[in-house]
This record gives structure tokens, C-alpha cells and sequence, in this order.
């Protein structure tokens, strides 16, 4: 008896073994399908087990889809890790035109709405072949230029808003106290909006540096 029981039970996993090649056309299409179909006939505790393992195995339990979200990954040229690469492309945003802007509404007399705030507005046509979602800018020393080198320069700011690919757009910048002040700047940075999984391949697609 014990014989025919180890005959029976190599048969039957040469069958599931053997499916895969029919698998989608004459077979079994997922797991429930394949335990179902060679269950058929199944009398002891080993064989069933040895059949759920088959099909788990022919069937593997897909991974749970992963949720990430995307984020703005900026690159600096002012970082040490700087490339030509991003140089360029941060020469490829060209200002042009710039304005001081608020949020809130000024009513008169005083009167504000308590989110009431300025900022500078700066339009810039992107002369990159992938879309903008930020920049950062540099207030430059009197005197100096666009370098480089963050000595020729007084502050920073992260400027949130889009521009397309080989397109334009504008750009919101919180500098403090903007309206009272004579201020010139040059764009040190460049943000794209991006997901984690696909940062790296961005960066080596464009010869940027490595994202944190």
C-alpha cells in the first residue's frame, strides 16, 4: 500500500511539474486554480501539502504594491558634488521678468488679511527638455556675479512653483521684507518633482549629482 501511495504522489507532482508549459492556454491560470485541479482525487494530509507547495511555487504570491510618493529633489551647483552637467542646465533658465507680489488682500487704512505677505515673482523660460518644480536662488554681493562659489553671495531661498520642459513659468520666492529692498539674484539650483524609485536613474540620465 505504501508503494502505490509514493507512486501516486510522484504522478502527481510530474503533472503539476510538467504544467507550466500549458499554463494560461490548457492549464491552471492562478493558484486557486491549480490547488483545485490537482486536489482532484487527494486523500492524505503530505500529498495536499505537497500540492499547495507546487502551485504556490508555479503561483507566487505577488508583492504588495509599493506606495511612494514623489518629492522635489533640488540640485545645487553650489554643492561640492556639482557637475558641468548641472551647471548648464541651470544656465538654461533664463529670467525674464521679476515683480514683488503678495498673498492676501490689502484692504487700506491698514486693514490685512492676516496671511497677508510679500514675495518676489520671477517668470523664466526653461530651456531644458524636463519640466522645472522649483529653483533656488542666491543674493549676490554688490559687486559680484553669478558664480559658483557661495561667498559671492548673501542669502538663499527655495522658490516653489513650475515651469514645463522647453517651456516657461513663475516662480514664488519668500524673501523677507522684498518690497523695501534693491536686491539682485542669480538661480543656484534646480528642483524636479520625482519620484524616489526613479531619482538616481534622473540624476545619472542627466549627469547630475546623486540625490539624497
Amino acid at each position: 500500500m505504501l508503494l502505490i501511495k509514493n507512486a501516486v504522489f510522484i504522478c502527481l507532482l510530474t503533472s503539476i511539474w510538467i504544467s507550466p508549459v500549458y499554463a494560461g492556454l490548457f492549464g491552471p491560470s492562478n493558484y486557486e486554480e491549480c490547488v483545485l485541479e490537482n486536489m482532484k482525487g487527494i486523500q492524505s494530509n503530505t500529498a495536499a501539502g505537497a500540492v499547495m507547495q507546487a502551485c504556490r511555487k508555479k503561483f507566487p504570491v505577488a508583492p504588495p504594491p509599493t506606495s511612494e510618493s514623489a518629492s522635489i529633489y533640488l540640485f545645487s551647483m553650489l554643492n561640492k558634488s556639482s557637475t558641468p552637467e548641472l551647471v548648464a542646465a541651470i544656465t538654461k533658465l533664463s529670467i525674464t521678468k521679476t515683480q514683488v507680489d503678495h498673498y492676501g488682500k490689502d484692504y487700506g487704512y491698514g486693514v490685512k488679511d492676516s496671511w497677508f505677505e510679500y514675495y518676489q515673482k520671477v517668470y523664466i523660460t526653461n530651456r531644458n527638455d524636463f519640466p522645472v518644480s522649483a529653483i533656488s536662488i542666491g543674493l549676490v554681493k554688490a559687486g559680484k556675479k553669478c558664480t559658483a562659489d557661495t561667498n559671492d553671495y548673501t542669502e538663499f531661498y527655495d522658490c516653489t512653483g513650475t515651469a514645463s520642459s522647453m517651456g516657461s513659468g513663475s516662480f514664488n520666492c519668500p524673501i523677507p521684507n522684498v518690497e523695501k529692498r534693491n536686491i539682485s539674484y542669480c538661480i543656484t539650483g534646480i528642483g524636479v518633482y520625482l519620484y524616489p524609485s526613479g531619482a538616481s536613474k534622473f540624476a545619472k540620465d542627466y549627469s547630475f549629482p546623486k540625490p539624497n
